[in-house]
């Protein structure tokens, strides 16, 4: 940023304090009946200048527009994880956090730390990574014992589309391209980038028959034109012929693949040096479980529009089931060798691990040629995302690494509000795509709605021992069934649509059914969420806006003039990121809501 700009933009904020005559919290003052949370969703990194900057300007039109809290998603290598696992930005964040939080209070606008999701205990345990259970047989050869299954995917080298299936207009069969060189009797498979909505579908896709609780690699080549949007290929592979994905890496499309010693690459497929416009001909992997799945359906697509005069190709995809693939070892998660007599082998005696291997060691019992039953479980980190995958809560370090977090964030938030008589935090556990898949919990829960409302209540349960109370606050999606609540949720084991155990009432419940989509049946979606929180007391936030001015009006709607029990406020949600083009219309959404809802929310400070 220039010297002009840097003294600008602090002109501009120091003009925009200097506007601001009273605290925003005397606004309440004249308005006795508004909403007491009047919330503005945040999500950035504020170890970062531009982005702390955003934010100091979201606090000042804040206290203007008569907004009176800030949910702060501090993300990145600047996340509130930083204050538990110290780093090189450890520091930096704090002094930040300290200067913001000091700028809010003048103002009279609170800032909600947001955060402590279930993957936080990992920081510190990794070994506590939810893990799925995997099983295969190996075969000793010369002291050394693998899997070497076949290649599952007839015709992956597109000798004919024989068992694939396209989309005509926009998928062909090339025999003039071809990863090994190309031949009269081979050929890839040529996919252009749809310009035709709606859905701008640009897919090959085929069913593969397979086995549950099995660990399997697929394995492709793929060369790109000039040109090629790169970052809209991706790969998703789904259950049983359900939107229900057993693999969709949503940090990096195209999946993420391993080293040869059993580690992870240290870039995903999609990343631009992995994977790039014009680039010849490249091999890439990834590893799968298919959990409870029987079969599943392989998609290699691109579903946004682009320009059909540009290609990738894809030849040669393999799929072979492989052994011991990124084994997590604790206590509840053994791995098992036996032998076909029913011999339990012993681990440092009769074998060793490796990486997705067994070696055989002088004097072991096991012999040359001999088929063993392994069983294991592997890591589901890169199953859903690269990062945050989930920790089991069926241990009790679990509850403990969740309350360290909170007490460093107390520390910097606790007490610094005075227009607030409590503690917030707001935990963010949502759109949790893998759990319940750990033996070890105590008593077993019947259902995953089971686990995951232990899990959250366990953690709010522990958030004592402050100086003031603590209110908490949770996403709504995992607990509604219109949502994520359903019977087969991603690769959660179980059914969440059905808890003999209820969130704690204590949740103030953030609503956010439907996001920004503005059609009859979810605002019907939305009143039933409503009454679905509403009924057993919970206290409740609409998030709302979803970057869609137009769609506020289907919530106000929703709501209507006889506002459901126990409506705490609202919340102006945002998914732009630290760009503040994405709190443009502050003002405009809350001057709906002082039409829609006299009396709801407080006038303008001019």
């Amino acid at each position: 940023m220039s010297v002009f700009r840097r003294k600008t933009t602090a002109a501009l904020f120091a003009s925009l304090l200097a506007s601001l005559a009273a605290p925003a919290v005397a606004a309440d003052a004249d308005c006795p009946d508004c909403f007491p949370k009047r919330w503005i969703y945040f999500g950035g990194n504020v170890t970062v200048p531009a982005d702390v900057e955003v934010l100091k300007k979201v606090i000042a039109d804040a206290a203007v527009h008569g907004y009176n809290g800030i949910a702060v998603n501090t993300a990145g290598d600047g996340g509130y994880q930083i204050l538990l696992k110290p780093t090189g930005k450890t520091a930096l964040l704090r002094k930040n956090l300290a200067e913001l939080i000091a700028l809010a209070a003048s103002q009279g606008v609170e800032l909600i730390p947001v955060g402590g999701g279930p993957a936080i205990p990992t920081l510190l345990k990794p070994e506590l990574v939810e893990a799925l259970p995997a099983s295969a047989s190996f075969t000793v050869r010369q002291d050394v014992a693998t899997v070497s299954g076949p290649n599952l995917v007839t015709n992956g080298d597109f000798a004919s589309e024989a068992g694939w299936a396209r989309d005509a207009a926009w998928v062909k069969l090339d025999r003039t391209t071809d990863h090994t060189g190309g031949s009269a009797a081979s050929g890839s498979m040529k996919m252009s980038p749809s310009n035709a909505g709606p859905a701008y579908n640009s897919r090959v896709y085929r069913r593969f028959d397979l086995a549950p609780h099995k660990a399997y690699r697929l394995s492709f080549w793929l060369k790109a034109s000039p040109r090629y949007p790169t970052s809209k290929l991706f790969i998703q592979i789904l259950a049983e012929g359900k939107n229900v994905p057993v693999y969709r890496n949503a940090s990096s499309n195209l999946g993420w693949g391993s080293k040869p010693d059993g580690t992870w690459n240290e870039r995903g497929n999609s990343d631009p040096k992995m994977f790039s416009a014009g680039q010849d001909w490249k091999k890439y992997d990834l590893e799968f479980n298919t959990g409870n799945a029987s079969w599943v359906t392989f998609y290699l697509s691109n579903q946004r529009a682009g320009d059909p005069s540009t290609a990738v190709w894809v030849d040669d995809i393999e799929l072979r089931e492989i052994g011991l693939a990124h084994p997590v070892r604790r206590a509840s998660l053994p791995l098992v060798v036996k032998g076909k007599d029913g011999t339990v082998y012993r681990e440092g005696g009769d074998y060793a691990v490796g990486a997705e291997k067994l070696t055989i060691p002088r004097g072991s019992r096991i012999r040359d040629g001999q088929v063993l039953d392994v069983s294991w479980y592997q890591s589901a980190e890169n199953l859903v995302s690269r990062w945050g995958t989930p920790a089991t809560a069926c241990r009790d370090e679990y509850f403990d690494i969740q309350k360290a977090y909170y007490d460093e964030i107390n520390k910097i938030f606790g007490g610094k509000f005075p227009g607030s008589k409590v503690d917030r935090y707001f935990m963010y556990y949502d759109e949790i795509r893998v759990m319940n898949w750990d033996p070890g919990c105590k008593p077993p829960p019947k259902t995953a709605g089971e686990y995951l409302a232990r899990m959250v209540n366990g953690v709010g349960a522990r958030l004592t021992g402050y100086r003031r109370p603590v209110e908490k606050l949770v996403w709504n999606d995992m607990f509604d069934p219109s949502m994520n609540a359903i019977p087969r949720y991603w690769q959660v084991n179980g059914d969440l649509s059905k808890s003999s155990v209820a969130l704690d009432r204590s949740f103030v419940v953030v609503n956010w059914t439907g996001g920004s989509i503005m059609t009859p049946a979810e605002d019907e979606g939305r009143r039933a969420s409503v009454k679905r929180f509403a009924d057993p007391g919970h206290k409740q936030v609409i998030a709302l806006y979803y970057d869609k001015l137009s769609s506020v009006n289907n919530w106000l709607g929703v709501l209507g003039k006889q506002l459901p029990p126990g409506m705490d406020g609202v919340m102006y949600t945002t998914w732009v990121g630290a760009d503040y083009a994405g709190y443009a219309h502050l003002g405009a959404v809350a001057d709906k809501l002082r039409e829609r809802m006299p009396g709801k929310w407080p006038a303008k400070r001019r």
